[in-house]
């Protein structure tokens, strides 16, 4: 089970353990989408064979990122999305 908490971060919870992930701090702009794209970042990442961990920073990510934007769905480029990434320290190059 997923659970996010908005700048208190987010949740993964399954039979065996709960993990905690912290929030990504940016300026809230709109949060509309934010959810939605925190479950596309986590799935993302999933579908792709990647680990709990590397799912759950790249939706961390990705909520944060979208909630800096103005709308649900804005327009952005993937590498623009990358760079905040690596701006924010959630991944690095070679990750």
């Amino acid at each position: 089970m997923l659970l996010t908490k908005g700048s208190k971060g987010a949740l993964h919870y399954n039979l065996e353990a709960q993990h905690i992930f912290p929030s990504i701090p940016v300026t809230v702009n709109d949060t509309v989408g934010s959810g939605d794209s925190f479950l596309a970042g986590y799935l993302a990442q999933l579908i792709k064979g990647s680990t709990l961990e590397k799912s759950m920073l790249n939706a961390t990510a990705l909520g944060a990122f979208i909630t800096s934007k103005i709308g649900a769905c804005p327009a952005y480029d993937l590498s623009e999305f990358e760079k905040f990434k690596l701006d924010k320290g959630v991944f690095t190059a070679d990750y």
